[in-house]
């Protein structure tokens, strides 16, 4: 019996080992990657909705906000006596309509203030529609007399001239020395003169009817009749709380003894004397 040799079986390089697909991937590899490219997808989906609706909400509140719906309709003015409300109002300059969620209030108040009868202004909104501003009124002390139509200007704490009239308002004492009546809303060149009066116990303020300041010196003259003293000396303007205070100390030890003097000089408020 002949017996033939056979070579033996090559194997291919190319098989593929037990549990790997095509490509040389583990299956179970490829579906664990196939899935996280899915989640991956889903969590930009989501995120992309998100946004959308983020802008889609946004654009619906702005829309909302500068509808009539929230539109300036009623301006209250609060604290106003002297001012007219319309005068405020116009100062404020609020478009009928303007978006409440939009209205800029410190700008209002800064316009509001620039009347030279208001110290200060503050800008509140109520929804839907309402605009509230307060005022707080510039506090007349006195008035110094000029030329022109209204020659009287009235004049606050800081000399700042509030109003311009013909006459002047009954109660203010005249200002004498503190340079020319200026042009309304302007100031004094010299403001001592109206801070020294501020500062006076509001009981000799009212009966002061000339103030007069001349190089620093300052002088009060009184009501003619009503007090026992003519006129008050301060000299320089400081200290006019203690010093009006001293004064009227001395004025009412002179009404108790029906006395009259001249002049009441409290300069040094610790040393008053009288002639």
């Amino acid at each position: 019996m002949t017996t033939t040799d056979l070579p033996p079986k090559s194997v291919s390089s190319d098989a593929e080992p037990p549990g790997v697909g095509p490509g040389g991937v583990d299956p179970r590899m490829r579906e664990r990657w196939i899935e996280v490219r899915r989640a991956e997808g889903r969590r930009r989906l989501w995120i992309l909705g998100c946004a959308m609706a983020v802008v889609a909400l946004l654009g619906i509140g702005f829309v909302v906000a500068r509808s009539p719906l929230f539109g300036a309709g009623t301006v209250t003015i609060r604290g106003a006596g002297s001012i007219s409300a319309g005068a405020v109002r116009s100062a404020a300059r609020i478009g009928d309509g303007e978006p409440l969620l939009f209205l800029d209030t410190v700008a209002v108040a800064r316009r509001v203030e620039a009347l030279p009868a208001v110290d200060h202004a503050m800008v509140t909104t109520e929804l839907p529609n309402t605009v509230i501003i307060t005022v707080r009124e510039r506090r007349p002390v006195g008035v110094v007399r000029g030329t022109g139509v209204a020659p009287v200007a009235v004049v606050d704490h800081d000399g700042r001239v509030i109003t311009r009239v013909a006459t002047a308002p009954p109660g203010l004492p005249v200002i004498v020395g503190a340079g020319p009546a200026p042009g309304l809303g302007q100031r004094l060149a010299l403001a001592v003169a109206p801070r020294g009066i501020s500062a006076m116990s509001p009981q000799l303020r009212v009966a002061v009817t000339r103030f007069i300041v001349i190089k620093g010196v300052a002088t009060a003259r009184l009501a003619t009749g009503s007090q026992p003293v003519t006129v008050i000396r301060f000299g320089r303007v400081e200290d006019m709380r203690a010093k009006s205070e001293v004064a009227l100390a001395v004025m009412d030890d002179l009404a108790r003894r029906a006395q009259r003097v001249r002049l009441l000089d409290v300069s040094v408020p610790s040393a008053p004397a009288t002639r």
